[in-house]
């Protein structure tokens, strides 16, 4: 967790800050509001933590200003204060405080009350995006005034929303509404909108209907859907006149039998992994479908540097694709054995890795950037990996072995697949390929070494 600590006593927030770092927390100390507003112009943080009464300005003033950034409006907050009034409390509960804490306190009172605001604000988020979703739908037997995005989930009211185990089906519809709400702030006149229904029988009731079928774009049902989603599907597939993309969503690969997903990929079908979806891969979506925009064309690895997050999601694609994955080098394999003794040497650490030159070159770059801040260049090997200890060289050494692993990955379009944004086929040296994608395993049953 990264903390952003307002506090402008020095030594007071010197005492708060020791203790979020022995939380292994990521804490950092500024102390006014201005330096406050200047970190988070180029940083985000998990939590705010903020005195109330400060020389400029207060942490109430702080909150607002906060608050009136998009990219902050999650952040929850908790104000702390040498003064417990309640004028005080209700105050920064108006202006969007999570959690109230007076002065003096206990470790164990501010980890309480970290906790406790970090909770507040999540459920707060939920609530006001499950009262969104369920308000801002189509209405069956309305008339649309613009495109539509179909959602096929096992879901009828808020209260099915509300359920903890239907949180993740909250953030994957979050990221629908929140693509189409950004699309109409651009372009209004449009009026985008989407359908959500429980059951399959309610959606093609809707494709059925002339003066809806025509605005609908796009049509995602999940696996869970009432009625018998993949059957529609597939019947939708081979039977629609006009092009509307289809895809079923799943929350597991298993949902879905390997012989089933072959027959409908060869249909155009596309199977979308609900965990992958948010708002982004939805904005892609509706560039494409509902303006007319094409994906842009991917640039070769070697012409462009992938950001983290895409890097990622790309990685976790092309595993899922596989059916075998090839071996990593022996300098992981080695390491690895010994990370799993809490009691290995780091001399015999040293002796593995002094093997493998790029490894020792990946370790050299860590340890020199700036995150450390060592003074002078650190060029012994033996030194670098004790001073970053064997945690994090065992990630360095992971990522390394990764890198070897699938540089020779080739990514490449086929033309007779299908052209939805992140369907993008990979071609690799180390898993044979038919033209629309890796082979099927040989046993049905079997499923990728991971």
């Amino acid at each position: 967790m990264k903390v952003l600590l307002v506090e402008d006593e020095i030594d007071v927030g010197k005492v708060i800050l020791s203790m979020l770092e022995q939380w292994e927390m990521d804490a950092v100390l500024v102390q006014s509001h201005r330096e406050a507003l200047e970190f988070l112009d180029e940083s985000t943080v998990d939590l705010l933590i903020t005195d109330l009464v400060m020389p400029e300005k207060s942490g109430i003033d702080l909150v607002k200003a906060v608050r009136r950034e998009k990219r902050h409006k999650k952040i929850p907050v908790l104000l702390i204060s040498g003064k417990a009034e309640k004028e005080h409390i209700l105050q920064a509960s108006r202006v969007g405080v999570n959690g109230f804490i007076a002065k003096p306190f206990t470790p164990d009172q501010l980890k309480h009350k970290i906790y406790e605001a970090c909770r507040a604000r999540r459920q707060q988020l939920i609530d006001r995006q499950i009262k969104k979703l369920v308000s801002g739908r189509e209405d069956l037997h309305g008339n649309p005034e613009g495109p539509l995005l179909v959602l096929g989930e096992a879901i009828k009211s808020a209260r099915d929303l509300r359920d903890p185990a239907n949180r993740h089906l909250v953030e994957y519809l979050g990221g629908a509404l929140e693509a189409i709400e950004e699309s109409n702030e651009r372009d209004p006149e449009l009026k985008r909108g989407y359908i959500l229904e429980s059951d399959t029988n309610s959606i093609v009731a809707h494709l059925k209907k002339p003066g809806t079928r025509k605005w609908v774009k796009l049509v995602l049902l999940s696996t869970r859907c009432n009625g018998n989603p993949i059957l529609i599907v597939r019947l939708f597939s081979i039977n629609r006149s006009d092009e509307i993309p289809i895809g079923i969503v799943y929350d597991h690969p298993d949902e879905i039998p390997a012989q089933m997903r072959k027959g409908l990929k060869k249909l155009g079908v596309r199977l979308v992994n609900r965990s992958k979806f948010d708002a982004s891969r939805f904005q892609a979506l509706i560039n494409q479908f509902v303006l007319g925009k094409a994906p842009k064309k991917k640039k070769r690895a070697d012409e462009q540097a992938l950001a983290p997050k895409e890097m990622h999601a790309r990685i976790l694609d092309d595993i899922e694709e596989m059916t075998t994955l090839p071996t990593l080098p022996q300098v992981y394999e080695k390491v690895l054995s010994l990370s799993r003794d809490p009691k290995s040497d780091l001399k015999a650490w040293i002796v593995v890795i002094k093997v493998d030159p790029m490894t020792c070159a990946a370790i050299f770059r860590h340890i020199n950037s700036l995150n450390y801040g060592f003074d002078g260049q650190i060029s012994d090997i033996d030194r670098a990996i004790i001073l970053l200890g064997k945690r994090t060289v065992l990630g360095l050494v992971a990522c390394e072995a990764v890198r070897q692993t699938f540089e020779g990955v080739e990514e490449q379009r086929s033309s007779g697949c299908t052209t939805w944004p992140w369907a993008l086929p990979r071609r690799s040296s180390h898993c044979p390929s038919t033209p629309n994608g890796p082979a099927p395993p040989s046993n049905s049953s079997s499923k990728p070494s991971t």
